[in-house]
């Protein structure tokens, strides 16, 4: 890329497989030979990345770019017209040949990552493996289901009922009652984004767990005060109350679940991969066979993503002194070779080229001799892993290998259920943007609070109609006017 090396510095989102220094990961060092180009990496783990990112952009203190950091669109507007992000309309057409010829071809993508002001101020994470797109899977420990002859569940009922049956009769045959028979390692978020289809939300995915089409109206709904969304929560608290859902669901973290799932205490696991329970016991699941029927007949699975997963990973800043070589290092990573090189690793130690072209993990990979599960023997190598990556998750180079087939099936059960109509990341109109985005920090961390409440029954339901006249004094309305001002604008 330069004649002669330079030095950017980068501040990153690292994966939580990611143990060591981000730096050391082996494709970076490959990636500098080729390029002439040295990274000087600060990196947090994607955990924590938020409070780190607004560190920097609230002190100024700002590196050259912005590595895997996911951003929304009113943060983008917000930092790029203060001048801290630079516009890439330019650079794109001129250094990323790659990226120019996704968008030529994606009129979507390019209306989902243009700012109000016609502004490009990050690149997007992309992701086209259909079994990725459903964030979260519903996985049943099968060796279980057999130990007590259960049938998969088809409805909301049958779930509670496989439950109970779990909490009740020891399928891990030893002799305590320690079960746990829901949790995940992604937190009660993923329950909730799961389940929720089986009351009729989430027709329009994932991307708007707030906000979606009430197909009975035609009409915005606000899924947080929907008395549906009420049945929903009363549906947890009652599994939360039977000790049937994870009594550390709010704080649970993916280690969390591995060190349960070692233990053969988890009777459905709720996430990304079968493979978060840890190597012990990831082949003892099976992905639930179809969505679950609700009580009033919905049989919706509202857990899925358009291909536009996350608007902003990549942001070049007003610091940065190589802005032309910096597009064209990133770039390289929304071709082909690039995906590779990003998803797959190192040529001969992580995977090989079959002559029919080919590729597929090594040994050191899918069947590591330190025991290591294929998530964390990557971790030495690539920095997919956690999501938020500038660059294409499709099925050639990710899909088909990173995804197992007991993950890749649980998806592809689902597929059918999931909504016809997806909607991307919203970017909102000017000067709403940054009334937006304070609504919304009110309103979400009202909502997780009072979710939380209300599972663990510290807060009855009798409260129900105080907490959305709460809602209601924060901004409810003037928050789905502009949600339907920007709808209104993307459809048309």
């Amino acid at each position: 890329i330069v004649n002669k090396p330079i030095t950017l510095k980068m501040f990153a989102g690292a994966g939580p497989y990611n143990k060591g220094e981000f730096k050391d990961v082996e494709i970076w060092k490959v990636y500098e030979q080729m390029t002439g180009i040295h990274v000087e990496w600060e990196a947090v783990q994607l955990a924590n990345v938020n409070e780190k990112k607004n560190l920097l952009l609230n002190t100024g203190s700002l590196p050259d770019a912005m590595f895997k950091v996911p951003m929304t669109g009113s943060e983008l507007i917000k930092y790029g017209q203060q001048g801290m992000f630079i516009p890439l309309n330019d650079l794109i057409d001129n250094y990323a040949p790659n990226f120019k010829q996704i968008l030529d071809s994606n009129p979507d993508v390019k209306k989902g990552i243009t700012m109000p002001d016609g502004k490009i101020y990050s690149l997007p994470y992309l992701v086209t493996a259909t079994p990725s797109r459903v964030p979260y899977k519903i996985f049943l420990n099968q060796k279980w289901m057999d130990q007590l002859q259960l049938k998969a569940p088809t409805t909301v009922d049958e779930f509670y009922q496989v439950l109970k049956a779990f909490k009740e009769n020891d399928p891990n045959k030893n002799g305590k009652n320690d079960e746990i028979p829901l949790t995940s390692g992604q937190g009660i978020a993923a329950i909730v984004d799961s389940l929720k289809g089986a009351w009729g939300l989430g027709t329009r995915g994932s991307h708007h767990p707030n906000v979606d089409i009430d197909e009975t109206t035609g009409k915005l709904r606000f899924i947080p005060t929907d008395n549906r969304f009420k049945e929903l929560l009363q549906f947890l608290n009652k599994l939360y109350t039977e000790k049937l859902l994870d009594q550390e669901i709010f704080t649970m973290t993916l280690p969390s679940l591995a060190a349960k799932g070692a233990q053969d205490l988890v009777g459905v696991s709720i996430a990304t991969n079968n493979t978060y329970v840890g190597k012990e016991h990831e082949n003892d699941y099976v992905g639930l066979p179809a969505a679950l029927k609700g009580p009033h007949g919905d049989q919706l699975y509202a857990s899925m993503n358009s291909s536009l997963a996350t608007v902003g990973t990549f942001a070049i800043t007003k610091e940065n002194k190589y802005p032309e070589a910096t597009m064209r290092w990133i770039d390289y990573f929304y071709g082909e070779e690039g995906q590779k090189l990003y998803f797959m690793g190192i040529e001969g130690k992580t995977y090989t080229t079959g002559s029919d072209g080919k590729v597929k993990y090594t040994d050191l990979i899918t069947n590591n001799p330190d025991g290591l599960t294929k998530e964390e023997a990557l971790g030495k190598y690539v920095v997919w892993s956690g999501g938020q990556n500038p660059s294409v998750a499709g099925d050639k180079y990710f899909g088909d290998h990173a995804v197992g087939e007991i993950t890749k099936n649980a998806a592809m059960n689902f597929i059918p259920f999931t909504p016809k109509k997806l909607w991307p990341p919203f970017v909102f109109p000017g000067e709403e943007s940054e009334r937006m985005r304070v609504l919304e920090n009110d309103i979400n961390t009202y909502i997780k609070d009072m979710q939380a409440q209300f599972i663990t029954g510290k807060v009855g339901f009798d409260k129900w109609d105080e907490y959305v006249a709460t809602l209601n004094k924060m901004g409810k309305d003037e928050y789905l006017r502009i949600y339907e001002k920007t709808y209104r604008a993307y459809e048309n």
